[in-house]
């Protein structure tokens, strides 16, 4: 799991992470929010999101080109 950036919502600041899992991984809440569910992100925009998730998402989606042409590791980077 790596760190990626904070996000200050409403109320709440949000702290990013990522995490590479098998396709096939069943999403399975412990002190989280017990609706924690998978979504592919390009699907923010068809799902009940509060507008910091969707800004979360945004920025992360945003970041993915970065990753895919410099690693994980550069993208941790940036967003700091």
């Amino acid at each position: 799991m790596t760190y990626l950036f904070q996000f200050s919502g409403f109320n709440t600041l949000h702290y990013v992470f990522f995490a590479d899992v098998a396709y096939e991984s069943v999403a399975q809440a412990s002190n989280e929010i017990t609706r924690c569910k998978w979504f592919p992100p390009v699907k923010i925009g068809t799902l009940s999101a509060s507008v910091p998730t969707r800004g979360i998402v945004e920025l992360f989606l945003g970041r993915v080109v970065a990753a895919e042409h410099g690693g994980l590791q550069q993208m941790s980077e940036q967003v700091e």
